[in-house]
């Protein structure tokens, strides 16, 4: 969970040392009690006293009917202030995928304290760990946090709620693709009652923040094992409309840009739109681990070719990497992959 930067530096001047953590446990499900046991919320007594695991500080137990037990810090108002309702939603995904997880796996802990590194995932299932992220988040937390867990053994997983469909794509934020899992090619969402995952699978970027992709429910008993077996087999290669292509030099146009590289590659070139529709708009399997549009690159592989030269230097000039959580991916052989596949669309060898 995220709060202001604003607010985080009031939250540093009445805290003990601040560290990545402190703001991801003012509303916690879980704490420690006077024996140091951890407790859930839901079974913790009013009469007793309870303290944050990282910071130690003395926290509040709310029990209510409009929202899952938490624990709070002194502090917490702060919290609520700048999330409104989004809290109340992280606790009840959570909670409820915590309850359902419990009914078919045996070792399931909810915000284990994880003290080598100082870091509490939401939920740790066996040698999975679940992070739920509903907020924005810096790639740099992201990928800090994905690495010390996986160090110590962990396979994460991110999960978000589900991206809005328009026009049979989903418009996936920042946060959303970097909770992509980049081996599979799947993001896992959670229903608002966190009891249901919905898996958006062999997903493929058309622009930047646009995918298409297949959506289905997996039920919790079958998941953690669906995912073991999902190793991504996506080999389809799509390729953009005659429509979507020529809108999108229609956007270039207005851009009235003698910089414009789509255009400025396609005057060097000597293209006219239709060779644009016929020799570029391939979307590779690949291209899920960049965000620069396919069009640009393959002209840029074709201008390339043109001059004589191995379009890879140009191709990787050009490239720019969409970031994951997960920071092991080997962005040059996925795009000597991706330019290998195209050449030979070309029938060049």
């Amino acid at each position: 969970m995220i709060i202001s930067y604003k607010i985080l530096n009031r939250f540093r001047s009445k805290s003990a040392p601040f560290n990545e953590y402190n703001y991801e446990v003012m509303l916690m499900l879980t704490a420690m009690d006077l024996h140091k046991n951890q407790v859930h919320a839901c079974d913790a007594s009013k009469q007793g006293q309870y303290y944050c695991l990282i910071c130690k500080a003395q926290l509040i137990l709310k029990k209510g009917v409009k929202m899952v037990p938490h624990f709070a810090h002194q502090a917490q108002s702060l919290h609520s202030n700048h999330y409104g309702g989004e809290s109340i939603r992280h606790q009840t995904m959570k909670y409820g995928l915590y309850t359902s997880l419990k009914q078919y796996y045996n070792d399931v802990r909810l915000e284990p304290y994880v003290e080598t590194i100082q870091q509490i995932p939401d939920i740790i299932v066996d040698r999975w760990a679940l992070e739920i992220q509903l907020s924005a988040m810096s790639i740099g937390s992201f990928q800090k946090r994905t690495e010390k867990l996986s160090q110590l053994g962990y396979h994460v997983l991110w999960l978000t709620e589900l991206p809005k469909l328009s026009h049979g794509m989903y418009n996936l934020t920042q946060r959303h693709q970097a909770c992509i899992d980049p081996y599979t090619h799947t993001l896992y969402s959670l229903s608002d009652d966190g009891t249901e995952i919905i898996e958006l699978s062999q997903l493929l970027p058309i622009k930047a923040n646009r995918f298409i992709g297949i959506q289905q429910s997996v039920h919790v008993k079958d998941w953690l094992t669906h995912i073991n077996m999902n190793n991504c087999s996506l080999t389809v290669v799509k390729k953009l409309s005659r429509l979507h292509i020529k809108a999108f030099l229609t956007q270039c146009r207005l851009k009235h840009s003698v910089l414009e590289p789509h255009l400025s590659l396609m005057y060097q070139l000597q293209m006219t739109d239709e060779q644009v529709v016929k020799l570029t708009g391939f979307v590779f399997p690949e291209q899920i681990y960049f965000t620069t549009h396919p069009i640009l690159w393959q002209l840029t592989a074709l201008k390339a070719l043109k001059d004589g030269v191995i379009p890879h230097t140009s191709v990787k000039q050009c490239l720019k990497s969409r970031v994951f959580a997960d920071k092991k991916i080997d962005y040059v052989h996925k795009m000597n992959m991706m330019i290998h596949a195209y050449l030979k669309i070309l029938n060049v060898t």
